[in-house]
């Protein structure tokens, strides 16, 4: 009878579900269902600020739900890559070096040698 019986407790539990979808499917419903959502619902100890605000996080639930969850990326495609060099101005490169003061000591290898410019 013991073995019964737990079998019976394991069974009503939400946290020891093997299947993670099967707990997250009875929460969907569970919300979907709430009287929180329906239009004529009037909260007698909820304000009417968080009342609104929970319909739009659970609108935002929504639209992130629908969206695919693999967005499946082209390979070979540099559309975006085009787009922002397109947007970044390129600098002209004998202004360029003009501008940039080389210090010689600085630009030594580690070996101590040093370059004459």
């Amino acid at each position: 009878m013991e073995a019964a019986s737990k079998d019976q407790i394991g069974r009503g539990g939400g946290t020891g579900d093997a299947d993670g979808g099967d707990g997250a499917k009875r929460k969907e419903d569970a919300l979907a269902s709430s009287r929180l959502l329906d239009p004529d619902f009037k909260p007698s100890k909820l304000s009417q600020d968080r009342l609104d605000k929970f319909k739009e996080l659970h609108k935002k639930r929504l639209q992130i739900k629908e969206k695919p969850k693999c967005k499946g990326k082209s390979r070979g495609s540099t559309k975006k890559n085009t787009k922002v060099t397109s947007d970044c101005s390129i600098v002209d490169k004998d202004e360029s070096i003009g501008n940039v003061a080389i210090d010689v000591q600085h630009t030594a290898s580690a070996a101590g040698t040093q370059v004459m410019l």
